[in-house]
């Protein structure tokens, strides 16, 4: 299997969130050409996540992300820290929930896979709690479970 870098393009908003433009994110060659599994937690991409097969297209020596092909059954979350001294704490308790969680360096912000064999409503549960106490915001890029959703949000 070929390792390679997709670079997404990324949309800010008006108060430059995103901070970058583009993200790159890891993913594996499949059988199919052109076709990759992405293999890590996007942190600002909101187009795929872990475990999904997105289609590529080269330019410029670079790869390009043009859509997915087949979803995983990953929901994508992001974690906003209001005191980064928390982000173990939370790390810890997502991952007793059943998640897998990167940290970005330097910015208090947890990419969060939460699976789809982990309750979306209980990790989403905890979420809320942390939003109420002040202690992060979150946003839900990508939601793959019947519970009903609010409105993307960061808080």
């Amino acid at each position: 299997m070929t390792a390679i870098k997709i670079t997404f393009q990324l949309e800010q908003d008006e108060d430059g969130y995103p901070p970058f433009a583009v993200e790159d994110v890891w993913a594996s060659s499949t059988e199919v050409p052109a076709h990759f599994v992405v293999d890590n937690i996007p942190f600002f991409a909101r187009q795929a996540t872990l475990g999904d097969t997105v289609r590529v297209v080269e330019s410029g020596g670079a790869f390009m992300f043009d859509g997915v092909v087949a979803r995983s059954s990953n929901s994508l979350v992001r974690v906003i820290l209001h005191d980064p001294t928390r982000v173990d704490e939370v790390r810890t308790e997502l991952r007793n929930l059943g998640c897998s969680t990167e940290a970005f360096e330097g910015i208090a912000i947890l990419a969060v896979n939460v699976p789809g064999s982990t309750s979306l409503a209980s990790v989403r549960r905890y979420l809320f709690h942390l939003r109420e106490h002040e202690v992060a915001g979150f946003e839900e890029p990508i939601l793959r479970d019947s519970v009903p959703t609010s409105p993307e949000r960061r808080d």
